[in-house]
């Protein structure tokens, strides 16, 4: 069971080269770095930020469950 579990994430999303980008700090308890995600259009980018999210929280659901 995850008990007292606090998050800050923060992200930016900006255009640069002809790609879209998005720089997630999830800003947790586990010290994880910056990760920065690019994309040619702006639905793939969202799409591929949405599956990052997914991955960190299943990956912190696995943490608390060992």
């Amino acid at each position: 069971m995850i008990q007292d579990f606090q998050l800050n994430p923060s992200f930016n999303i900006y255009f640069e080269g002809m790609e879209y980008h998005a720089k997630i700090h999830f800003d947790d308890a586990f010290e994880t770095e910056a990760e920065e995600i690019a994309a040619s259009d702006i639905s793939t980018l969202a799409a591929k930020v949405s599956n990052r999210w997914r991955q960190y929280l299943l990956s912190i659901a696995n943490k608390y469950k060992q």
